[in-house]
């Protein structure tokens, strides 16, 4: 079930309740549960769980794993291996057979009768054998592909921490939501009480002969509208609540605890904050990194052009009864050096110098991009401020309009007309006002969210 349908179903779990709660009133039988309060959190403290405990970053560290493994195989590559092999046999073959006496260290004159040689007795071969292999001279591949693993780890590392900052941005826009959504709210119900304030006044006017029917229905239309938008406003502050829980990574109800108030920092110069996002941002760094790699991996297809040598040994054992067994030990050295493949290795290089480039111009673009995604930030954030001001203003003079055009029509100089309108106003500025406080803390954090913080 999804927020909304949490939401939805606790709602009428509330509805059910309270009807019970009216026909079984004092009856003494047991009411259903009422449905768990949401757990209020701060900023800070959304931002925790969500680091803690969010599925998508889970499964992006889940990726660091992998790239440790890859670099600790990397590391493998010029180091002893050893390896232990077991076999049994039971054949009548006079190759295999001749060869399993022979290894048995049971073969005598007899065997070499041409009888014996072409139907040869079946016989059974128990096998032991360990090896050794230690590379010396890999042409400089096990460097090379020790330094791709751990650029690809680097990245890793990187990608994560950006995820990181991704969900912090998400949570925060998220519960600014929260907070926006219920200050919205907050103002409609402000709202509906001024106007059934009004309606009460016009109402009392209208029972003396003062004022009109109409001014009276007019009221009562607007009444009612205001208190349709209220119902909205608050279906939208739940709504925002779930998705701050989608967002923390939680399947429980949560409600944002704070209220709107505009960031006391000053804002950073637009030149101060490109040179903080190319110092600190994550994916600049997993960019570099993947370069690193793919310009180490033309190096370990260099690699393949080289010769390879290393060492070799092993020790075997073999017999049919282990009463009586016959072993063997093998050591020496192995040189290899590639001469033709078809061209392969040809192939891989082109494909490797490809990659480089690819990474080397991905990194070039998302520098780029890193440098138009800080400006709009900052010009953003710095418009969301002047915004906040002008909204401040006009709010201070819907409230002192509002106030002068009451007043004017109880000393009926003004009309019902002007009334509604000095109302629409005053909300208008003030969900205006919330607005730019909110857009300023968002941008302000998209803000920090381009340059790395």
């Amino acid at each position: 079930m999804d927020g909304r349908g949490k939401w939805l179903a606790g709602w009428m779990g509330g509805l059910v309740t309270a009807m019970a709660g009216s026909a079984w009133g004092g009856s003494g039988e047991s009411l259903p549960a009422a449905p768990p309060s949401p757990q209020p959190y701060t900023l800070e403290q959304a931002v925790a769980v969500a680091r803690a405990r969010h599925p998508l970053l889970g499964a992006v560290r889940a990726g660091i794993r992998v790239g440790q493994g890859d670099w600790q195989e990397a590391k493998s590559l010029n180091r002893p291996k050893g390896t232990l092999y077991g076999t049994y046999g039971y054949t009548n073959n006079p190759v295999y057979a001749f060869m399993a006496k022979l290894n048995q260290r049971q073969f005598s004159a007899e065997d070499f009768q041409l009888d014996n040689l072409n139907h040869p007795d079946a016989i059974s071969d128990w096998q032991g054998r360990a090896e050794v292999l230690w590379p010396l001279l890999t042409g400089g591949r096990q460097p090379a592909r020790e330094a791709m693993a751990y650029a690809g780890l680097q990245a890793a590392r990187f990608d994560a921490a950006r995820s990181e900052h991704d969900i912090v941005r998400a949570v925060t826009e998220a519960y600014y939501g929260c907070l926006l959504a219920r200050a919205v709210a907050g103002v409609m119900e402000d709202t509906v009480r001024a106007a059934q304030g009004h309606a009460d006044q016009v109402a009392a006017l209208n029972r003396e002969g003062v004022t009109l029917d109409s001014d009276l229905l007019r009221l009562k239309v607007y009444l009612a509208d205001t208190e349709q938008q209220r119902a909205a406003r608050r279906a939208e502050a739940e709504s925002a609540t779930a998705w701050l829980a989608y967002a923390m990574g939680m399947d429980q109800a949560v409600t944002a605890v704070g209220e709107l108030a505009a960031p006391e920092r000053p804002q950073d110069p637009l030149d101060a904050c490109v040179h903080t996002a190319f110092g600190q941002r994550q994916d600049l760094r997993a960019a570099a990194a993947r370069q690193r790699q793919a310009e180490a991996g033309i190096r370990a297809v260099e690699a393949d052009f080289m010769p390879q040598a290393g060492l070799a040994a092993s020790y075997q054992v073999d017999t049919e009864r282990w009463s009586d067994y016959g072993d063997s030990w093998m050591g020496g050295v192995q040189v290899s050096l590639p001469v033709f493949d078809g061209g392969r290795r040809f192939g891989q290089m082109e494909s490797a110098i490809g990659r480089a480039d690819q990474a080397r111009l991905l990194r070039q673009d998302l520098e780029n991009r890193v440098r138009a995604q800080v400006k709009e930030a900052w010009l953003k954030a710095r418009a969301a401020q002047e915004r906040l001001v002008v909204t401040g203003q006009a709010e201070a003079q819907a409230v002192e309009n509002q106030r002068l055009v009451d007043h004017q029509y109880r000393e009926d100089v003004a009309g019902v007309t002007d009334l509604l309108d000095a109302d629409m106003a005053l909300t208008v500025a003030r969900l205006s006002r919330r607005q730019a406080t909110h857009d300023l803390l968002v941008e302000r954090a998209r803000l920090h969210w381009a340059v790395g913080e």
